[in-house]
């Protein structure tokens, strides 16, 4: 009888599979690859929506500049302009530019048309301490006339909408074509009857970066009771003093930053060039800055987060 005894055969350590060893390795070096695909996909990531981000910002500086040219230059020939001196509140300055009689000023939806008096505001951001804000304010009758007999405006007078915030600093000037000079307030009482012939206005940002500045032209239109007492009267005296847009001026303008314009031809960007001297000494702003014309963005600048 034969008797066969059967072994157990073991496969060689060669032909093994992967030790835990191995397997922890392999996982690490994984971890290490998709830990680098991971920073560079949220590099570009974060790029993008900087790059969103900025150019949100630059259409909404533009369509700002917009508003205020639209509504500045188009300024009707009875409306008048008021803005006492600038003060300060938590370090920022706050100034209120009063528009009269110009019932369709800043028109928004939902406000409706027929407004007394139109703010332009700009002091502290409500949002951010430290930070400045531009609000438009619509002021009915009955609160027009709040507001005239206290000479006061406070927070809960009129309706409100905020155009610009997170900002360093806005600076207003006003041109006085009669004395040729920049002046940072223009009073009702101290200019009866007269407009600016021109607004200077400079932004600039919490981040340092350059400020615009950007000039709008006030036009030189007739006063419609005028044009309608002459026409009465059969005075037809016309319609060359009331075309709606102030023609060259004669001698020409020295802007905020001491350069100087002539007519149209600097209707509202400087050039850089000196006026040697000629005209007034810049008003206290920031020595450098790019201008914008006053159609709006002169080239980045914007809201900033």
């Amino acid at each position: 009888m034969h008797h066969s005894i059967k072994t157990a055969r073991y496969p060689k350590a060669g032909n093994s599979g992967f030790t835990l060893l191995e397997l922890i390795v392999g996982i690490g070096l994984i971890g290490i690859v998709l830990t680098g695909v991971y920073k560079v996909a949220s590099k570009s990531i974060e790029l993008s929506e900087n790059v969103l981000i900025r150019q949100h910002d630059n259409l909404h500086m533009h369509s700002f500049m917009g508003l205020l040219k639209r509504n500045i230059e188009d300024i009707p020939g009875n409306a008048k302009i008021h803005m006492e001196p600038a003060e300060f509140q938590s370090g920022v300055a706050r100034s209120e530019i009063a528009l009269f009689d110009y019932p369709l000023a800043f028109s928004w939806a939902g406000v409706s048309a027929g407004s007394k008096i139109v703010f332009i505001i700009t002091g502290p951001d409500k949002s951010l301490e430290g930070a400045s804000q531009i609000e438009i304010r619509y002021l009915n009758q009955e609160e027009a006339e709040i507001y005239e007999e206290s000479q006061s405006l406070s927070d809960d007078l009129g309706m409100g909408i905020v155009l610009m915030n997170e900002l360093k600093n806005v600076t207003w000037n006003f041109y006085d074509q009669r004395n040729r000079e920049w002046v940072d307030n223009w009073s009702v009482e101290d200019y009866p009857n007269q407009r600016p012939s021109m607004v200077y206005m400079e932004i600039s940002f919490l981040d340092e970066s350059e400020p615009i500045q950007s000039y709008y032209w006030i036009p030189t239109v007739e006063d419609p009771a005028t044009i309608a007492r002459a026409t009465q009267s059969g005075n037809t005296r016309g319609t060359g003093n009331s075309s709606g847009r102030s023609q060259n001026v004669r001698g020409g303008v020295v802007r905020p930053d001491g350069s100087s314009s002539r007519g149209n031809q600097g209707r509202s960007e400087s050039r850089g060039r000196s006026s040697g001297g000629r005209g007034p000494a810049r008003p206290p702003t920031s020595s450098s800055g790019r201008t914008s014309s006053s159609i709006g963005l002169p080239g980045g600048a914007g809201q900033r987060k």
